[in-house]
């Protein structure tokens, strides 16, 4: 794993989901082995909160240094990784990163 890979992640969900809430806020970190359909093992690392939505087209897009990061250093440490980021109004905003596992 590239180190510190979830903590851009984790200070997003704290930062964007967390701190502009007036509610309580769930951030929920977990990893797991999981398979795909023709057998191939990945590793799956998610960063799932309940507070202020994600916008993924926001006018903030440029600012989005941290996402941009953790995607960059993913490529370069594991090319056949990816980064899935889902959210919107009235949704969780979800981070799921999953890396090949040999």
């Amino acid at each position: 794993m590239p180190k510190l890979i979830l903590q851009p992640l984790a200070e997003n969900a704290i930062v964007h989901g967390l701190e502009p809430s007036d509610t309580p806020v769930h951030i929920q970190l977990s990893a797991m082995v999981t398979h795909s359909s023709n057998s191939i093992s990945f590793i799956l690392l998610s960063v799932i909160n309940d507070g202020a939505p994600y916008h993924p087209n926001s006018k903030d897009g440029n600012k989005r240094i941290g996402l941009r990061n953790v995607k960059e250093r993913l490529i370069a440490s594991y090319p056949d990784s990816f980064l899935y980021i889902k959210g919107g109004e009235g949704k969780f905003t979800e981070f799921h990163i999953l890396i090949p596992y040999i």
